[in-house]
């Protein structure tokens, strides 16, 4: 696996991983329950992963 792929794609998950920790803490702040602002974390962050994994798939 090429050092590129790689490195494109611990960006990917480090990416994905801060924009669902930070929507996670906007609906706690919010009032939203834990069940529904782990949703949220976990909607926002998997759409973020999918994003930019179609992105590197797209430039490759």
């Amino acid at each position: 696996m090429p050092m590129e792929l790689v490195l494109s794609a611990l960006l990917s998950l480090s990416m994905a991983l801060n924009i669902g920790l930070l929507a996670g803490f906007i609906s706690v702040r919010a009032g939203a329950g834990m069940a529904q602002a782990l949703l949220t974390a976990g909607g926002a962050a998997g759409g973020c992963l999918a994003l930019a994994i179609a992105a590197v798939a797209a430039y490759r």
